[in-house]
Protein backbone atom coordinates (compact mmCIF):
# COMPACT_ATOMS: atom_id res chain seq x y z
CA UNK A 1 0.00 0.00 0.00
CA UNK A 2 1.27 3.44 -0.84
CA UNK A 3 1.52 6.37 1.52
CA UNK A 4 -1.92 7.83 0.60
CA UNK A 5 -3.89 4.94 2.16
CA UNK A 6 -4.15 3.68 5.70
CA UNK A 7 -5.37 0.25 6.83
CA UNK A 8 -8.38 0.25 9.21
CA UNK A 9 -11.24 -1.94 10.42
CA UNK A 10 -15.00 -1.55 10.16
CA UNK A 11 -16.52 -0.64 13.52
CA UNK A 12 -19.65 -2.72 12.87
CA UNK A 13 -18.49 -5.98 11.25
CA UNK A 14 -14.72 -5.89 11.92
CA UNK A 15 -13.59 -6.38 8.30
CA UNK A 16 -10.37 -4.68 7.20
CA UNK A 17 -10.88 -1.55 5.08
CA UNK A 18 -8.47 0.79 3.30
CA UNK A 19 -9.06 4.50 3.87
CA UNK A 20 -7.44 7.57 2.41
CA UNK A 21 -5.26 9.66 4.71
CA UNK A 22 -7.28 12.59 6.02
CA UNK A 23 -10.61 10.85 5.42
CA UNK A 24 -12.03 9.13 8.47
CA UNK A 25 -13.90 6.08 7.28
CA UNK A 26 -15.27 3.89 10.05
CA UNK A 27 -17.58 1.52 8.15
CA UNK A 28 -16.95 -0.73 5.15
CA UNK A 29 -20.39 -0.37 3.50
CA UNK A 30 -23.66 1.55 3.69
CA UNK A 31 -25.33 -1.41 5.40
CA UNK A 32 -22.76 -1.39 8.20
CA UNK A 33 -23.09 2.39 8.53
CA UNK A 34 -26.90 2.15 8.84
CA UNK A 35 -26.62 -0.69 11.36
CA UNK A 36 -24.07 1.28 13.37
CA UNK A 37 -26.29 4.37 13.36
CA UNK A 38 -29.28 2.43 14.68
CA UNK A 39 -27.12 0.59 17.24
CA UNK A 40 -26.07 3.94 18.72
CA UNK A 41 -29.74 4.74 19.41
CA UNK A 42 -30.32 1.43 21.17
CA UNK A 43 -32.00 -0.36 18.28
CA UNK A 44 -30.88 -3.79 17.23
CA UNK A 45 -31.87 -5.21 13.90
CA UNK A 46 -34.83 -7.56 14.26
CA UNK A 47 -35.11 -7.17 18.04
CA UNK A 48 -38.77 -6.16 17.85
CA UNK A 49 -39.74 -9.26 15.91
CA UNK A 50 -41.13 -12.36 17.54
CA UNK A 51 -39.56 -15.48 16.11
CA UNK A 52 -41.97 -18.30 15.33
CA UNK A 53 -39.48 -21.09 16.04
CA UNK A 54 -40.99 -22.07 19.39
CA UNK A 55 -44.79 -21.78 19.33
CA UNK A 56 -45.20 -21.76 23.11
CA UNK A 57 -42.65 -18.95 23.50
CA UNK A 58 -44.26 -17.07 20.60
CA UNK A 59 -47.72 -17.35 22.21
CA UNK A 60 -46.34 -16.17 25.56
CA UNK A 61 -44.64 -13.12 24.00
CA UNK A 62 -47.77 -12.29 22.04
CA UNK A 63 -49.90 -12.45 25.19
CA UNK A 64 -47.46 -10.20 27.05
CA UNK A 65 -47.46 -7.69 24.18
CA UNK A 66 -51.26 -7.65 24.09
CA UNK A 67 -51.45 -7.04 27.84
CA UNK A 68 -48.89 -4.24 27.62
CA UNK A 69 -50.74 -2.59 24.69
CA UNK A 70 -53.85 -0.96 26.11
CA UNK A 71 -54.61 1.02 22.95
CA UNK A 72 -56.24 -2.00 21.31
CA UNK A 73 -59.02 -1.97 23.91
CA UNK A 74 -62.20 -0.25 22.77
CA UNK A 75 -63.29 2.95 24.46
CA UNK A 76 -65.37 2.42 27.57
CA UNK A 77 -68.18 4.61 26.31
CA UNK A 78 -70.33 3.87 23.31
CA UNK A 79 -72.55 6.79 22.32
CA UNK A 80 -75.48 6.42 19.97
CA UNK A 81 -76.29 9.69 18.21
CA UNK A 82 -80.07 10.09 17.94
CA UNK A 83 -81.59 11.24 14.67
CA UNK A 84 -80.42 10.40 11.19
CA UNK A 85 -77.07 11.08 9.55
CA UNK A 86 -76.15 10.90 5.90
CA UNK A 87 -73.82 7.98 5.24
CA UNK A 88 -72.05 10.14 2.64
CA UNK A 89 -70.67 12.25 5.49
CA UNK A 90 -66.96 11.64 5.81
CA UNK A 91 -64.68 11.49 8.79
CA UNK A 92 -64.22 15.25 9.02
CA UNK A 93 -67.99 15.81 8.85
CA UNK A 94 -68.66 13.26 11.58
CA UNK A 95 -66.05 14.79 13.89
CA UNK A 96 -67.60 18.21 13.23
CA UNK A 97 -71.02 16.83 14.23
CA UNK A 98 -69.51 15.41 17.43
CA UNK A 99 -67.64 18.59 18.28
CA UNK A 100 -70.07 21.35 17.34
CA UNK A 101 -73.53 19.79 17.32
CA UNK A 102 -73.20 17.36 20.23
CA UNK A 103 -70.66 19.50 22.16
CA UNK A 104 -68.46 16.44 22.87
CA UNK A 105 -64.78 15.78 22.38
CA UNK A 106 -64.18 13.37 19.46
CA UNK A 107 -60.72 12.54 20.88
CA UNK A 108 -61.97 11.16 24.21
CA UNK A 109 -61.77 7.49 23.15
CA UNK A 110 -65.52 6.96 22.94
CA UNK A 111 -67.18 5.15 20.07
CA UNK A 112 -69.72 7.38 18.30
CA UNK A 113 -72.38 5.51 16.33
CA UNK A 114 -74.57 7.11 13.63
CA UNK A 115 -77.57 5.64 11.78
CA UNK A 116 -78.92 6.48 8.33
CA UNK A 117 -82.48 7.54 7.50
CA UNK A 118 -83.76 4.07 6.58
CA UNK A 119 -82.19 2.43 9.62
CA UNK A 120 -80.39 -0.24 7.62
CA UNK A 121 -76.86 1.17 7.98
CA UNK A 122 -74.63 2.19 10.89
CA UNK A 123 -71.41 4.16 10.80
CA UNK A 124 -69.14 4.40 13.82
CA UNK A 125 -65.87 6.17 14.58
CA UNK A 126 -63.42 5.90 17.45
CA UNK A 127 -60.19 7.69 18.37
CA UNK A 128 -57.56 5.09 19.35
CA UNK A 129 -54.87 7.53 20.49
CA UNK A 130 -53.14 7.91 17.13
CA UNK A 131 -55.88 8.03 14.52
CA UNK A 132 -59.57 7.55 13.93
CA UNK A 133 -60.95 4.11 13.24
CA UNK A 134 -64.05 4.16 11.10
CA UNK A 135 -66.46 1.31 10.50
CA UNK A 136 -69.65 0.75 8.57
CA UNK A 137 -72.28 -1.91 9.04
CA UNK A 138 -75.22 -2.59 6.72
CA UNK A 139 -78.16 -4.90 7.43
CA UNK A 140 -78.94 -7.24 4.57
CA UNK A 141 -82.64 -7.16 5.40
CA UNK A 142 -84.07 -5.33 8.36
CA UNK A 143 -83.24 -2.28 10.45
CA UNK A 144 -81.13 -1.55 13.48
CA UNK A 145 -83.05 -0.61 16.64
CA UNK A 146 -82.42 2.98 17.62
CA UNK A 147 -83.44 5.15 20.58
CA UNK A 148 -86.12 7.72 19.96
CA UNK A 149 -85.09 11.29 20.55
CA UNK A 150 -84.44 14.62 18.91
CA UNK A 151 -81.46 15.04 16.68
CA UNK A 152 -78.34 15.87 18.68
CA UNK A 153 -79.20 13.79 21.72
CA UNK A 154 -76.68 11.13 22.81
CA UNK A 155 -77.57 7.81 24.44
CA UNK A 156 -74.80 5.80 26.10
CA UNK A 157 -74.75 2.01 25.96
CA UNK A 158 -72.24 -0.59 27.16
CA UNK A 159 -69.63 -2.31 25.00
CA UNK A 160 -71.50 -5.62 25.19
CA UNK A 161 -74.65 -3.96 23.96
CA UNK A 162 -72.72 -2.37 21.11
CA UNK A 163 -71.23 -5.72 20.13
CA UNK A 164 -74.69 -7.26 20.21
CA UNK A 165 -76.05 -4.37 18.13
CA UNK A 166 -73.40 -4.97 15.47
CA UNK A 167 -73.75 -8.73 15.38
CA UNK A 168 -77.32 -9.88 15.89
CA UNK A 169 -79.66 -7.07 16.81
CA UNK A 170 -81.59 -6.49 13.59
CA UNK A 171 -85.34 -5.96 13.56
CA UNK A 172 -86.93 -7.49 10.41
CA UNK A 173 -88.80 -5.25 7.96
CA UNK A 174 -92.55 -5.20 8.36
CA UNK A 175 -94.39 -6.97 5.59
CA UNK A 176 -96.33 -4.56 3.39
CA UNK A 177 -98.24 -7.35 1.67
CA UNK A 178 -101.83 -7.91 2.71
CA UNK A 179 -102.81 -11.40 3.71
CA UNK A 180 -105.34 -12.90 1.33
Amino acid sequence: MDQTHVEGTCQWCGRPIATTIGVERTYCSRECAAAGRYALRGFHKGSHRISAADTQLWLEKLTQAARANKSGVRGKRVRLVCGTTSMYTGLDGLTAIIRYHLRCDPYDGSVYVFRDGTGSMLKYIEWDGQSFQQGKRRAQSGTYPWPKGESGRVVEISEKEFTYLLSRSIVPFKSHKKDI
